[in-house]
């Protein structure tokens, strides 16, 4: 049990690391002149593990049909982190 929280808590350690710099890069995309989505599969493919897996469960459930704010509320939910 201890191991697995340890895991859990280095893990949002790196996310929360990994956080401000991938929002940076997602707004440098939107004022490009792409969409929100398109923001997302970038940060996927191009960011980090653990922050791409994320951001890829992101965009697979926008592509599944869910909407933007459920997506996010669900990231919200998985990363317990103040600034998601």
């Amino acid at each position: 049990y201890w191991v697995v929280l340890r895991r859990r808590a280095k893990r949002l350690q790196k996310f929360e690391e990994q956080f401000p710099e991938a929002m940076d890069a997602l707004a440098r995309c939107i004022r490009a002149g792409n969409t929100v989505g398109a923001g997302m599969e970038l940060l996927a493919r191009e960011c980090p593990a653990p922050l791409s897996a994320e951001f890829r469960r992101v965009a697979d459930e926008r592509t599944l049909g869910m909407s933007m704010d459920q997506a996010l509320s669900n990231l919200a939910n998985r990363i317990p982190i103040a600034e998601v």
